[in-house]
């Protein structure tokens, strides 16, 4: 017996729908892990600014009085980090999103099984 195409229809857009949330979720944990790095980045940046700034010299001067763009730089990477952490929830979220991004980083489990299968296989 063949289903209504009604029937079949409404359960295709469900899948197609779950599908959707959950690549959502996928590229919500990415987000923050992009967010993440890009704080590790800021700060860097900051680290390195500092460190610059206090060997350089200019007409027998260090660098000092450029202290209120550092402290300006260091105030939003720090807000950045806050606003991730916030996002992030609870450490134990994070730790999933960021195990999830290891997984999916290089492609799907799929297509590491056939990327592995063809090496195992000699098919490419």
């Amino acid at each position: 017996m063949t289903r209504p195409s009604r029937e079949y229809f409404y359960e295709s857009i469900a899948e197609r729908f779950e599908g959707f949330v959950q690549a959502m979720k996928v590229l919500e944990g990415g987000r923050i892990a992009m967010a993440a790095m890009a704080v590790r980045i800021g700060q860097a940046a900051v680290d390195q600014a500092v460190k610059y700034m206090k060997q350089r010299t200019a007409f027998g001067r260090t660098f000092a009085g450029l202290q209120g763009m550092i402290a300006e730089l260091a105030t939003e990477v720090e807000t950045a980090r806050l606003l991730t952490l916030q996002a992030a929830e609870f450490p134990v979220e994070r730790i999933f999103r960021d195990a999830k991004l290891t997984e999916i980083g290089e492609g799907t489990s799929e297509i590491q099984r056939m990327v592995i299968a063809r090496e195992i296989l000699q098919l490419g």
